[in-house]
């Protein structure tokens, strides 16, 4: 209803729950929705890979990606050169990655039980950034240091960054 009915019409129908898992491995995620007044159904799956992250080892999350707002470029980069004027029309929010040439987006995942360096223990880690569309790199950043925040006490680390989806990219899916 009113606002929750708008914003659904735009963005799309974002929903989010739990699902306890008792083992950990490939799962593939399938999901249905059935509109009552069309009787029309849409469908959707996705392959999940579970860590085993009660053995420890070097694990990553899933990649979060999203319109970067003035806030996200400014909390990322310092800078507040956002991108709101394409927030209204890119569907640019996680359940469905549609993104305009131009516009910036931002990604952040999270790197789970790195090993302890030798030493101070902190982790010695190196991320790089590959982009693909059909099979082909179309961009792609040589290995740096990660440089992330970390909460120590439980091995997790946040990573982000941001993309400019600028010429020369085609469109298409990547």
């Amino acid at each position: 209803k009113g606002s929750y009915y708008e914003n659904a019409l735009t963005n799309g129908l974002v929903f989010t729950g739990t699902h306890p898992l008792k083992k950990p491995g490939a799962f593939q995620f399938r999901v249905v929705v059935a509109d009552a007044n069309s009787t029309e159904i849409g469908s959707a799956s996705q392959f999940i890979d579970v860590p085993d992250l009660r053995k420890g080892g070097l694990s990553l999350s899933g990649i979060l990606l999203t319109n970067a707002s003035q806030e996200v470029m400014k909390n990322l980069t310092g800078d507040t050169a956002g991108t709101d004027e394409f927030s209204g029309y890119s569907e640019g929010h996680p359940a469905i990655r549609r993104f305009h040439l131009g516009q910036k987006v931002s990604y952040m995942y999270k790197v789970l039980h790195p090993a302890p360096g030798p030493g101070s223990g902190t982790p010695q880690l190196e991320t790089s950034l590959r982009l693909y569309r059909d099979g082909q790199e179309v961009l792609g950043t040589p290995p740096r240091p990660l440089t992330a925040a970390g909460d120590k006490g439980q091995e997790r680390y946040l990573v982000g960054g941001i993309l400019n989806f600028g010429k020369p990219m085609a469109p298409g899916e990547y």
